[in-house]
């Protein structure tokens, strides 16, 4: 630590401080929960002998979004994939550029919860898993709980991850959860 001659630390020195803390904090986490960097073998909600596919990064989530209905769809194709991504972007100036997928080897999933009347709204694709020759896709969304307090703007949830690519009939399983105040 540096002192500045009347006895309190630089800021240089706390920042750097700060900084190692929350790596040695960050470390400790990591190390704790044994992550090894491999996806799971079995996640919950994944049935016994089904495989889980391994959703890969980037992924992408917005509030702001012009999706104003419900959707659940799977993009396997470069034009559907623009089409969604122009709505995707919402009213971003300029709009986020197009992400690249090899739709040869990959597919999007696509979530969205249609229009809501506040923020406080989330939803997720939890897993993916094929069984029986069905590909199946836990999708998750969550609202703020009754009574709680929120910013009265409408969003438009929505997710997009991509997958290795299946041409399997699709499943899309539902399961919603309120976020206590």
């Amino acid at each position: 630590m540096v002192e500045n001659g009347n006895g309190k630390v630089s800021d240089g020195s706390a920042r750097a401080l700060a900084s190692s803390v929350l790596v040695g904090v960050v470390t400790a986490l990591a190390l704790a929960c044994g992550s090894n960097g491999e996806a799971p073998t079995e996640s919950p909600g994944v049935p016994q002998g089904a495989t889980q596919l391994q959703v890969e990064r980037p992924s992408w989530s917005s509030q702001l979004g012009r999706i104003q209905e419900r959707t659940r769809s799977v993009i396997r194709d470069r034009a559907t994939w623009e089409s969604f991504w122009s709505r995707f972007g919402g009213v971003r100036i300029p709009p986020p550029e197009l992400p690249q997928i090899d739709f040869e080897e990959r597919m999007v999933i696509v979530a969205a919860m249609g229009q809501r009347s506040a923020s406080g709204f989330e939803i997720a694709v939890e897993t993916v898993y094929e069984q029986n020759g069905t590909l199946h896709v836990s999708v998750l969304e969550t609202s703020p709980a009754a009574g709680c307090l929120s910013a009265q703007n409408v969003t438009t949830p929505v997710t997009a991850v991509v997958v290795p690519l299946r041409d399997a009939p699709v499943e899309f399983v539902e399961r919603e959860q309120s976020r206590p105040c």
